[in-house]
């Protein structure tokens, strides 16, 4: 009767721990996912912020390219204005061959 006993309680000590590994291995597994999710999260916000990044500098690089542009068109037009008035006065200052 005694040793029925002991068997019981050494099947249930076993059972006890048995269940504390599951439990354990589970919590170790939720923990393990938990933490990739935070990651993941992680990742993902740093990619949507290096996207809104990228969208602004190709915004600015356009402004810039835009008014290079209109910059160095002004400059060719100013150019061109002055190369102009030059020949036209030039122009007036040839005496006239007849």
């Amino acid at each position: 009767m005694l040793l029925v006993t002991v068997s019981n309680e050494v099947q249930m000590v076993i059972q006890t721990y048995q269940t504390l590994y599951a439990s354990g291995i589970a919590f170790g597994m939720r923990k393990f996912l938990s933490e990739k999710e935070k990651k993941i999260e992680n990742l993902e916000q740093r990619l949507l912020e290096t996207k809104q990044q990228d969208q602004l500098k190709r915004e600015q690089t356009k402004e810039t390219h835009l008014e290079i542009k209109s910059q160095l068109k002004a400059d060719i037009k100013s150019k061109v204005s002055g190369d102009l008035e030059k020949i036209i006065t030039g122009l007036k200052k040839l005496p006239d061959k007849k």
